[in-house]
């Protein structure tokens, strides 16, 4: 711990123009120093946190892996140091904090998208900021404190986490609007099961994609998708094969795509706000309180207060 009290601001500022300019000899030049006493005291903040966050080379310098991380903290705890000198100074406008919320089968829901304008419009000092793995499973991500609190599927859930249940999530084939399937209304999963099927990429707490196999079956020609949601409905799009989305891509309409129920099973399954147990902060218990009202309710909180009466705050 000691070697953590010898970064500073000035520190973590440095590293941030360092990641943006990727050179040392830019850097200098925004800093007002020299290359050599810029290398020195990277070098000495590396010491401090005992991990190398740059790579140097004659191409120029590159950020290692853990050197995103580390610039990723930075970020926040510079934007946090604005915020309390905002909030002694008596700034108006400040904000509280932001809540990092993570979404494990994104976009968002019509409901949660609903929810969230209500929480901007009733607390516009506490941005909410949408975060989607990159990598790390959303539970890694959710434990190891990069977000929040986060939306996925129970199933998943670990006894050192908390949640509630949200809303239900509905199951839809996607395919090509020229496709013969889309005249009609619906499609049974036996036709899906004669089409080549994209399914996403599989992380350990992927239940939309773990999901998917299961409704469609062994006897399914499943292709494994590792692209994001964009180039998945290119994909369909451009011929590649039929996939399973949520509704709230459907309720995106999407060009040159027809979005079909499955005619013959209620593909759904429920969707849970989930939460560190042991998260003590004030903003995340405000904001877990809320979403539990409007999810109940459909209102915000200070609309709801006497359906929300008789329950008790869930922990924060």
């Amino acid at each position: 711990m000691k070697h953590i009290h010898s970064l500073s601001i000035r520190d973590l500022q440095i590293l941030l123009i360092l990641g943006t300019t990727r050179s040392l000899g830019r850097t200098a030049i925004e800093l007002g120093t020299s290359v050599a006493a810029l290398s020195r005291r990277l070098t000495k903040i590396e010491n401090a946190l005992g991990i190398t966050l740059f790579e140097r080379s004659v191409s120029g310098t590159l950020v290692t892996h853990s050197g995103r991380q580390v610039l990723h903290h930075a970020r926040r705890i510079i934007a946090e140091a604005h915020n309390l000198l905002a909030f002694g100074t008596n700034t108006a406008n400040v904000h509280e904090g932001e809540i990092r919320l993570g979404l494990a089968c994104p976009p968002l829901h019509p409901k949660v998208e609903e929810w969230l304008r209500l929480w901007n419009e009733s607390h516009s000092r506490i941005p909410i900021g949408l975060y989607a793995p990159q990598g790390d499973s959303m539970i890694e991500l959710l434990l190891n404190r990069d977000v929040d609190v986060a939306i996925f599927h129970p199933d998943v859930l670990r006894t050192n986490l908390a949640s509630i249940p949200l809303y239900r999530e509905n199951i839809v084939a996607v395919l090509p609007e020229n496709h013969q399937l889309a005249e009609q209304q619906s499609v049974r999963l036996a036709e899906l099961r004669a089409e080549r099927m994209l399914v996403p990429f599989l992380s350990s707490d992927d239940r939309c994609a773990r999901f998917q196999l299961g409704l469609l079956g062994p006897q399914a020609h499943i292709t494994i998708h590792r692209g994001g949601t964009l180039t998945l409905l290119s994909q369909v799009r451009a011929g590649a094969g039929f996939a399973l989305c949520n509704t709230a891509i459907r309720d995106l309409r999407p060009p040159g795509l027809a979005f079909r129920n499955i005619d013959d099973i209620q593909a759904e399954f429920e969707m849970h706000l989930a939460w560190r147990a042991d998260a003590e902060d004030a903003l995340l218990g405000r904001f877990v309180r809320f979403m539990q009202t409007v999810s109940r309710t459909g209102l915000p909180l200070s609309s709801a207060r006497s359906a929300d009466a008789e329950n008790p705050d869930p922990p924060a």
